[in-house]
């Protein structure tokens, strides 16, 4: 299945979940209209303190493409959109010990259920993880899926980085002319591992590398593990 048809499929999973009209009517919503901006909040990469300090509400995790409908496009071209990217090595980790420490609530019951059996990362990656997978859940999700379009081109204006979040917030903060300075939340809880230890042996940083390629290559990320700010 190649990037168009998995946006199609993703994009069809939602309008099956939700209405638009279900998401005209949250909090969020008024608040993109007011300040004129989209904000794609990507799992795991500071999306919440984000939203929260920026815009005064959580928003939820959708890509580009379905502000693009959601919004309309004529609306979707002229508002400023930005994301937050992340190392995908450290991306991950963080994603699973989320998901290991019991997830955001009962929204994340049943991926909760099918992450927590594998108790080292080494058999969350080496046994769990794959092609299908990653795409099943938001939270493994390619991070380029939400910020691109169905031939694999980036549509918003900004990336900020989560390793120079402080930074990029102020700008974006700047640029749209509201928010407060920067909180600090919904951070993951975790065992305070150097990033070399989740990734200790060859064979799990080259499948983690093959199946998140396109985000290393696309977001200029190193495909080394010396570097990344884990949590």
């Amino acid at each position: 299945m190649n990037l168009r048809d998995e946006s199609f499929y993703y994009l069809a999973r939602i309008f099956k979940r939700k209405t638009l009209q279900v998401k005209r009517e949250k909090e969020w919503y008024s608040q993109l209209h007011k300040h004129k901006c989209i904000f794609i909040h990507i799992p795991k990469t500071a999306g919440v303190s984000v939203s929260v300090s920026l815009l005064g509400s959580g928003i939820a995790n959708m890509p580009a493409l379905y502000y693009k409908v959601l919004l309309g496009k004529g609306t979707f071209n002229q508002y400023f959109k930005f994301a937050f990217v992340r190392n995908p090595f450290a991306r991950l980790v963080s994603a699973y010990e989320f998901l290991q420490g019991g997830g955001g609530g009962h929204y994340d019951e049943k991926i909760v259920s099918i992450i927590k059996p594998y108790k080292s990362f080494e058999s969350f990656v080496m046994e769990y993880l794959n092609q299908n997978t990653i795409k099943a859940s938001r939270y493994f999700r390619p991070q380029h899926y939400f910020v691109c379009d169905s031939n694999g081109k980036i549509i918003i204006n900004y990336l900020g980085h989560f390793e120079e979040l402080e930074k990029d917030y102020e700008f974006i903060r700047n640029k749209i002319g509201t928010g407060e300075p920067l909180k600090k939340l919904n951070v993951t809880k975790n065992k305070r591992m150097l990033i070399e230890e989740y990734y200790f042996n060859d064979k799990i940083k080259q499948k983690v590398i093959s199946l998140y390629n396109k985000d290393f290559e696309l977001f200029g990320y190193s495909k080394e593990t010396s570097s990344p700010t884990l949590f």
